[in-house]
């Protein structure tokens, strides 16, 4: 299967937010190291999409200047416990129309609190069961057209 993931970064959230509004393809963006989480992502995303990849460690800066982002996938296994919030609402202020599809590396209920908290409209933890998993991000996908 060819790559169409890449990421290509613009400057500033003004020409991000200019290309949007003229037509730039709708973004998912994966906020993962885990290669089963970006290969999920890729399965389910149709090709006139983009799939942006980040690792965890994505800085606000660099999510605000996506283009045109409509779902964001977060994989919290690499982002301390601390910056998980801060890092909600980063995504909530680039994206406030994005649903957020959180995967806990560990469930516990304070997680999931945090993570329904600041945004997220799905949550589970892994191991991730790959068929309800695609079911959801289809439905989100196909809301998002």
């Amino acid at each position: 299967m060819a790559t169409r993931h890449h990421l290509a970064p613009v400057g500033g959230a003004k020409i991000a937010r200019t290309r949007a509004l003229t037509g730039s393809p709708p973004a998912l963006v994966v906020l993962s190291e885990d290669d089963s989480i970006r290969a999920l992502a890729a399965e389910a995303t149709p090709p006139d999409w983009r799939v942006e990849r980040h690792d965890g460690s994505v800085s606000g800066r660099e999510l605000l200047n996506l283009l045109n982002i409509r779902i964001v996938i977060l994989d919290d296994d690499k982002i301390e416990p601390g910056d998980r919030g801060w890092l909600l609402g980063r995504i909530r202020h680039a994206a406030p129309q994005a649903p957020i599809l959180y995967v806990a590396e560990h469930h516990d209920s304070e997680t999931e609190r945090q993570a329904r908290a600041g945004g997220a409209q799905y949550y589970c933890a892994k191991p991730i069961d790959r068929t309800v998993f695609i079911q959801v991000l289809g439905s989100f996908l196909r809301a998002a057209k």
